[in-house]
């Protein structure tokens, strides 16, 4: 019988967070191949898939200002991901209209030239199909968007939306998944109102959810013909001042028409934000699989990102740095930003 192999993971920033400036994914990449470690893995799978936390183009970059450089990848991005084997990226996040929509329409260009479908666009549907296996992928972000709350380039989280959607694909395909960006940074767990829609939406006939956004990796909860990975967690993400942000696995499903197998192959993200493949793949049975234990305390989270801050202030773009920080400090100090 045909089968069809897809491999998951979660956010992949190409550019890099403000504390990394110069030092994170994006200068890395300039000098080292950033997916190494997972792309002999990549090749064994007919569909590779990650969720894209940010514009991937050089539109309206003002290199000496922090807020026109953060979370921002260079457009030759588009091919290094091909290259390492993605051909589906979804894009509906919180990031990715951070630089304003000429970089959210010309990132979409640079994936579609290398062969990559975006998912999660506004009014795009997505069915993929190899060996007979037929796969509709629906996409949506229920996390507030960082830029501009009322946005309608990505698709928002209905889950009336795609619960009809899921019933008007019932017998057309063979398996339906729902990639979404949802629930709560500093959390180890997924919140009730995630737990409820998971609820409907499998009650759907949705068999695959598969979620991003809390840069943690959550358990993965599986029964018969049905996988809800909560959070993937981070793939390709400069935060490495809490390990729980670094640890994270590529999820690997193996389908036919009737029936999956799905394992975690873990993950170890260095500091400059690559991914390495850290241990041996681990078969995920039946209920729910915790790959890590994650510490529920975020007191010290804070002081950690201060820390992770100052060690690494001479690193890297320190222009870049220091004017973000003194922007901080004195929006700080300002009565508006005390009272914040």
């Amino acid at each position: 019988m045909s089968k069809l192999k897809l491999m998951f993971v979660g956010d992949i920033s190409l550019g890099e967070h403000y504390f990394s400036f110069g030092h994170g994914p994006k200068t890395t990449a300039k000098s080292k191949d950033i997916f190494s470690s997972v792309r002999a893995i990549f090749k064994e799978a007919d569909f590779v898939y990650g969720n894209l936390e940010g514009p991937i183009s050089d539109v309206g970059l003002n290199p000496n200002e922090p807020e026109s450089v953060v979370f921002r990848g260079e457009p030759r991005a588009a091919s290094e991901l091909s290259l390492a084997g993605f051909n589906l990226m979804h894009i509906a996040n919180n990031h990715i209209i951070q630089h304003g929509e000429e970089a959210y329409h010309h990132t979409l260009q640079l994936l579609r030239s290398n062969k990559i479908l975006p998912l999660g666009n506004k009014g795009d549907d997505c069915i993929i199909e190899k060996n007979g296996i037929k796969i509709a992928v629906i996409s949506a972000s229920a996390v507030p968007d960082n830029t501009d709350k009322t946005q309608c380039l990505y698709e928002t989280l209905n889950t009336a939306e795609i619960v009809e959607k899921a019933a008007g694909l019932k017998g057309r395909v063979d398996w339906i998944i729902a990639s979404l960006h949802w629930g709560l940074e500093e959390k180890i767990e997924p919140i009730p109102e995630q737990v409820e829609i998971a609820k409907r939406l499998k009650e759907a006939g949705v068999n695959f959810i598969i979620g991003h956004h809390p840069h943690i990796f959550y358990s993965v909860d599986a029964e018969e013909n049905y996988l809800c990975a909560w959070s993937l967690g981070n793939f390709v993400f400069d935060l490495p001042w809490d390990d729980r942000l670094c640890r994270s696995a590529v999820l690997e499903i193996t389908l036919d028409k009737t029936s999956y197998k799905a394992l975690l192959h873990p993950v170890n993200i260095l500091p400059n934000g690559m991914p390495l493949l850290s241990g041996e793949p681990q078969q995920i049975g039946y209920g729910s699989f915790s790959l890590y234990k994650n510490s529920e305390n975020f007191s010290f989270f804070g002081f950690k990102k201060l820390a992770f801050f100052i060690k690494n202030s001479l690193n890297g773009h320190t222009h870049l740095k220091f004017t973000f920080f003194k922007r901080k400090i004195l929006n700080r100090l300002s009565p508006a930003g005390a009272d914040k």
